[in-house]
């Protein structure tokens, strides 16, 4: 078992982060674990150098720090990313992609964005898609309310 642990900035409750456009977001530590053993010293070294070389990304935003931070992750793994303010660009952006032939390999969804939100964005993105093969979309919130 492996795991992966950000250390983000972290936030008090209804403070800005430094920086922050004031897009509402929030980035907090967050851990994941990959239930896969690691076999050898070797393939735990080759996990280590994982590169996404040349791996097209959008990340959909409306917090510039969020989407710096995303943004700075992806491209030390290699990642070509483009940086959008909300759903509707997103959607622009993934349909502009497809059309010039060179359509993205996973989009990085703030849910709560204004102008059109992480959800209905992806829902014009499938129905752009029609029945070919879905682009990867990895959804994130910084909502934190009680419900």
């Amino acid at each position: 078992t492996f795991s992966v642990k950000l250390d983000l900035p972290l936030v008090r409750q209804g403070a800005p982060p430094p920086d922050d456009d004031g897009g509402g977001g929030h980035l907090v530590s967050t851990a994941a674990t990959h239930e896969t053993p690691i076999q050898s010293t070797a393939e735990a070294e080759e996990t280590r150098g994982l590169s996404l070389d040349g791996l097209r990304v959008l990340v959909a935003d409306d917090s510039k720090m969020n989407r710096m931070v995303a943004t700075m992750i992806l491209q030390n793994l290699g990642c070509v990313t483009t940086m959008v303010e909300d759903g509707a660009a997103a959607v622009a952006a993934v349909r502009a992609q497809r059309e010039a032939g060179t359509p993205f390999a996973a989009v990085f969804m703030d849910v709560q964005m204004p102008v059109m939100d992480g959800l209905e964005a992806v829902a014009a993105i499938r129905k752009l898609e029609g029945g070919a093969a879905h682009t990867l979309v990895v959804a994130s919130t910084g909502f934190g309310g009680a419900d």
